[in-house]
């Protein structure tokens, strides 16, 4: 009779713990800072230049390792924006492996462009500089948000 009443069951059994999954390599293991590198955009703040009003916005670096962050602002939201600020994270922070990110259209965008760009390059100093420095994109699934990491 015990068995089969809910209350009972409920009082009288063993409390579950909570399945949680392993952190990601890349938060684990020790590495230069900012080698992996998580990026995203917050804001539109408005900004007063004189008497007009504008939007900006801002650009968030985040390690992955230390959690270090960086700020960056953007102007707007185009790729030309997003890729002069990401050489200027680069020239302060160093090079970075890996930038993770989600699927806005100013990273695609900006992503496309590296490629096509180490594509038309030729020359045998600037493929070996490009070998040396170059950082790959990776892209959290469309809907899932939280995939970042960060």
């Amino acid at each position: 009779m015990i068995h089969h009443c809910i209350k009972c069951t409920k009082l009288r059994g063993n409390p579950v713990g909570q399945k949680i999954a392993n952190l990601p390599q890349c938060r684990t293991e020790p590495e230069a800072p900012c080698t992996h590198t998580g990026v995203d955009v917050f804001g539109a703040f408005k900004v007063k230049d004189n008497r007009n009003k504008s939007k900006r916005y801002g650009l968030l670096f985040t390690c992955m390792a230390s959690r270090a962050v960086h700020l960056e602002v953007l102007e707007d939201m185009t790729p030309d924006c997003y890729i002069n600020s990401l050489h200027s994270f680069l020239a302060i922070r160093g090079p970075v492996s890996v930038l993770y990110s989600d699927n806005g259209t100013n990273f695609i965008r900006a992503s496309n462009e590296f490629e096509k760009l180490a594509k038309e390059l030729s020359g045998p100093r600037i493929k070996e500089y490009l070998s040396t420095k170059q950082c790959s994109f990776s892209f959290s699934t469309p809907t899932a948000n939280y995939m970042g990491g960060t």
